[in-house]
Order: structure tokens, then C-alpha cells, then sequence
């Protein structure tokens, strides 16, 4: 008897769970204090846990455990008179996730999770064909990650505040860690969430290469490292493809183009036309600072801090050149978000074989 995923990962990549190297004896493992019912008729072991379960509680939850203990006899492994099942690749604490939920063990203050119970909900509800938590699970992802620039704005701002965004009485995850996106990506990655994981790679790609190490994503594989420093030269190359569109001939109105936007003409032409010219040559001679957060705007699109050299171009402009600039990299941060997909497709494909 074995479990058996049916997601078919690229090629190009491997995901490592906790578990995958970890078969021990069954002498070897620990019982789990809350997960061992005297009247269990199964033992399912995830890495050195034990769980004596319920098949029926398996069965009616997962179509997956139901045709495996629909299926001839057990004749392998037993412990204390029941059948021994062990889940190959799977992250125990995730397994115990699963289990908790299925027994109705998950506590439900305010209706939020753990970061570990929606990798369960994702993860092994698909591989355990379990339909109502892989959507639970789908549905919090899209939350955290989505569904549009406005939001996902928002949820950044809550991120880098002092009290931390699970204290907003809406956010699904508590508590929540920035670094958790190193978790989402490859989650969403490996289950069909473009969109999510190219959201939460970006994130990912926010961190410096230098800072992303074990004691940061206690799960870190090359893999991920990879798409972060591959995933950081694509942000970089849009970050100063934004930048090049702060020319003068784009930011400086010299003259009234709209009848009914008078006030957009520039205030002060040589003050200004200077300015926007120190900002242009920067760019253009590559002196001008790597932008890998292309979805900070600066001025009121960009959450707390804000990019430091947009705050410099702003220095020395007219208050109708600002707007004008704001306006530019406005349009520039929601034609990245809605291609960040295609502008990390590449760094999502993970390591070439």
C-alpha cells in the first residue's frame, strides 16, 4: 500500500519535502501525542511520525485513501494489529495539518490558518484528491496574492507595518512572515497558480540573493534560489525599461495639449527640463540604481519608503511635472502586475537540466 501523487512537476525542477530521504524503522518513529486513537484500525507514518487514524475518516474525505482501502488485502508492515501505511515525500507537519482538519482538530479562532495547514490544504489536497480543502486552500492564496494591484498594494503596506498584516482582521494566515512567500512560490508554482506564484516569486526576488539563506527559508532548495537570482536580472531589465520612460519629451507638458487639462502644463521649463535630463542620463549611462520592486511607483503609488531614486527625480520638478511623472509610473506598475507572469516565465521554469 503506498500513496501515490499525481501531479506531474517540470522537468526542470524538483521539489524536495521533508520526508523524501526520511524512512526510518517504524522503531524508529514517535507516536504523535494528539493523532493516536486507541480504536484506530490504520497507521500512517509521514517521516519519523506516526498517526493511528480512522480508514473511514481517510475514505470519506479523500477519494485517494478510499480506493487504497477499497483494494485487495494489506499484507505489508503492521503496528500493534493494524496495517502500516507510509506516505512517501510527504512533509509530516503538513500530514498532521491534514489530519488535525479531517478530525475537525484545527482551531478555528477568527476562521485563519497556519502557513503549514495552507501548504496542506494545497499540497496534499491535490495529491489526496481532496476537493473542498484544495479550494479552501486556492481561495487564500488568491487573497494574499491578488486578485488585483489595489489589493495586493494594500496587503504589501500591512506587511511592512509595525503590527504585521494578521492583525487585520481579514488577512487568512497567522501569524504571517514575509519570507512565507518562499513557501507560496513553489506551492503555487507546482500546482497550476501562475499568476500566485509569479506574485510570490516577485516577493521572493525582493529579499537580497545574499540574506536568502537557511536560517531565512529553513526549506531552501537551489531551485528556488535559482529563479530568485534569474527572477532578479528580469525584474532589473523592466525596473530600467519603467525608468527610461521618465524622458523629458514624456514627463514635461510644455504647452496646452487638452482643453480640459490646462494645469498640466509645465511651471517651471528649465528648472524642470534640467532635472528631467540628470534623471534621463542616469538611466541611459546605467549609473542609475537597480530597480528590481517594479511595482513601486513612488510618490502615492508606492506603499512605505518608496524607490529612493524616483524619489530624487522628483526633486527639482514643478508641482505639475510630479503628477506627470506619478501618471508615468502609474501606468508602468499595473502593466508590470499584469505581466509579472511572462516577465519571470523564464525563472519559473527552474534550473535547465
Amino acid at each position: 500500500m503506498s500513496a501515490i501523487s499525481t501531479s506531474q512537476p517540470s522537468q526542470k525542477r524538483r521539489r524536495t519535502d521533508e520526508g523524501d530521504d526520511a524512512c526510518p524503522p517504524i522503531d524508529e518513529m514517535v507516536k504523535d501525542d494528539d493523532l493516536w486513537y486507541s480504536d484506530g484500525n490504520i497507521v500512517v507514518g509521514s517521516g519519523t511520525s506516526l498517526f493511528r487514524v480512522h480508514k473511514g475518516v481517510l475514505s470519506k474525505h479523500s477519494t485517494v485513501f478510499d480506493d487504497m482501502f477499497g483494494g485487495p488485502p494489506h499484507r505489508g508492515e503492521e503496528l500493534e494489529g493494524c496495517p502500516f501505511v507510509r506516505l512517501y515525500g510527504d512533509n509530516p507537519v503538513e500530514v498532521r495539518c491534514l489530519l488535525k482538519e479531517m478530525y475537525g482538530l484545527r482551531e478555528r479562532e477568527d476562521r485563519k490558518i497556519s502557513i503549514d495547514t495552507l501548504c496542506a490544504f494545497v499540497r496534499l489536497g491535490e495529491k489526496y484528491d481532496i476537493a473542498n480543502m484544495r479550494r479552501q486552500g486556492a481561495s487564500i492564496l488568491e487573497k494574499i496574492y491578488g486578485p488585483n494591484l489595489h489589493i495586493y498594494k494594500m496587503r504589501q503596506n500591512d506587511f511592512n507595518s509595525d503590527r504585521g498584516p494578521y492583525e487585520n482582521g481579514s488577512f487568512p494566515v497567522t501569524p504571517w512572515k514575509k519570507q512565507y512567500c518562499f513557501s507560496v512560490y513553489p506551492l503555487a508554482r507546482d500546482h497550476g497558480m501562475k499568476s500566485i506564484a509569479a506574485r510570490a516569486l516577485y516577493e521572493c526576488c525582493r529579499f537580497p540573493l545574499a540574506s536568502i539563506t537557511p536560517a531565512l527559508v529553513p526549506r531552501l532548495t537551489p531551485d528556488i534560489l535559482w529563479a530568485c537570482a534569474l527572477g532578479r536580472e528580469e525584474l532589473m531589465k523592466r525596473g530600467a525599461e519603467q525608468l527610461l520612460k521618465l524622458s523629458q519629451e514624456g514627463v514635461q507638458k510644455l504647452e496646452d495639449t487638452d482643453d480640459n487639462l490646462p494645469h498640466c502644463i509645465c511651471e517651471n521649463n528649465m528648472s524642470c527640463k534640467r532635472s528631467l535630463r540628470v534623471t534621463y542620463d542616469l538611466v541611459g549611462s546605467g549609473l542609475a540604481a537597480a530597480r528590481v520592486d517594479v511595482l513601486d511607483g513612488g510618490g502615492f503609488h508606492s506603499g512605505r519608503g518608496g524607490d529612493p531614486f524616483l524619489k530624487r527625480a522628483e526633486r527639482g520638478l514643478c508641482t505639475h511635472c510630479r503628477f506627470s511623472l506619478h501618471g508615468i509610473m502609474g501606468e508602468e506598475v499595473a502593466s508590470a502586475w499584469e505581466a509579472l507572469p511572462d516577465i519571470l516565465a523564464t525563472a519559473m521554469e527552474g534550473i535547465p537540466v
